[in-house]
């Protein structure tokens, strides 16, 4: 068994018990564990195909933004930024919309945002 986490006293532990009850329910539930533990890994460091996540936003978008769509959260690990958008425009964009002085502009920038991600197509809302 590989242990991703640094686990390995827990690893050693559930080796010994699948050998002594292969099929107990503690032995099934620490193999989820680990499951888990393995998943949450690779998002965090990009090594996937394809993923589901949910995300909330605040109703008045600002600074978060940065955190889910920005050249600098692509380069991070562990970031929100699953996509890994790394686009200038995209990083002007979210400038405009933290800038923005009124609603009207904040709206005029939060759309044209949103119309950039979604033609980059780096995601399927649903």
């Amino acid at each position: 068994m590989r242990c991703f986490c640094g686990l390995a006293a827990l690893a050693a532990g559930l080796e010994r018990a699948q050998k002594a009850a292969p099929d107990s329910r503690v032995w099934r539930a620490a193999r989820k564990q680990d499951e888990r533990a393995r998943n949450r890994k690779r998002v965090d460091d990009f090594d996937f195909d394809i993923t589901v996540q949910r995300f909330g936003f605040s109703s008045t978008p600002g600074d978060s933004l940065r955190t889910f769509f920005s050249s600098q959260a692509a380069a991070m690990r562990g970031s929100q930024n699953l996509a890994g958008i790394s686009d200038p425009v995209i990083d002007a964009l979210i400038d405009k919309v933290i800038a923005a002085d009124s609603r009207a502009s904040l709206t005029t920038s939060c759309r044209a945002l949103d119309r950039v991600i979604r033609t980059g197509r780096y995601w399927v809302p649903h």
